[in-house]
C-alpha cells in the first residue's frame, strides 16, 4: 500500500494524478474512510490522506507499505496555506464543521496562524523522523512544488519513468 502524508499545498493532487498514470487506484480521502477501508474493501492500493498525522496507524494497519511525504519550502507554503484556509475557505459555515473540525485537529485553530502551520510542520518532522528512523527506506520525501517527480518517486515506487511529464494540478496561478 501507497500513503502519501503530506500537508495541503505541497503538491497532493499532482502526486494522486501521478499514482494513477503509474496504473495504482489512489483515493483521498479521511482517516475515517482509511479505517473502513482497512475492514472492507481491497480495491485501492493508494491513498493521499487528508490527516498527516494519521500514518503510525496507518503503518499499523497496513505493516510495510511505503509512505510519501510531499512538502514544500517554508515561505511559498505559508503563502499558500494563508490563502487557502484564510481567504478562499475562510467561510466555514459553507464549508461544513467537518473540515472546521479537521483543521482544528490539525493545526490547533480553525483559521490557523502562520505560527500554528509551522507548529504542525514541525511536529510532523519529528514524528517522521523518529517513525521511520529505522527504516528510511519506506519513507520518500517528495518537493513537487521544486520540481522533483517522476525520477524520484519512480525510483521509490521502483516503475519505469514515463515519457511524459510530471502532472502539475491545482496550481494557484492557473486555477483563479
Amino acid at each position: 500500500m501507497i500513503w502519501a502524508i503530506g500537508f495541503s499545498k505541497t503538491g497532493t493532487l499532482s502526486l494522486f494524478v501521478a499514482l494513477r498514470q503509474l496504473g495504482y487506484r489512489p483515493q483521498h480521502h479521511d482517516p475515517q474512510f482509511v479505517r473502513t477501508l482497512a475492514r472492507r474493501f481491497r480495491t485501492v492500493d493508494a491513498l493521499i490522506c487528508i490527516d498527516p498525522f494519521a500514518f503510525p496507524v496507518l503503518d499499523e494497519l497496513f505493516p510495510g507499505g511505503k509512505f510519501i511525504y510531499t512538502e514544500r519550502d517554508e515561505a511559498t507554503w505559508l503563502e499558500s496555506m494563508a490563502y487557502h484556509y484564510n481567504v478562499k475557505h475562510h467561510d466555514i459555515q459553507r464549508t461544513g464543521p467537518a473540515y472546521a473540525f479537521w483543521r482544528y485537529k490539525i493545526f490547533g485553530a480553525i483559521h490557523p496562524t502562520a505560527r500554528q502551520f509551522l507548529d504542525a510542520r514541525a511536529r510532523m518532522e519529528s514524528l517522521l523522523a523518529d517513525h521511520f528512523r529505522h527504516a528510511p527506506h519506506r519513507l520518500l520525501r517528495l518537493n513537487i512544488c521544486n520540481g522533483e517527480g517522476w525520477p524520484q518517486l519512480c525510483a521509490f515506487l521502483e516503475k519505469p519513468v514515463p515519457d511524459e511529464p510530471f502532472p502539475r494540478r491545482n496550481v494557484r496561478e492557473e486555477t483563479n
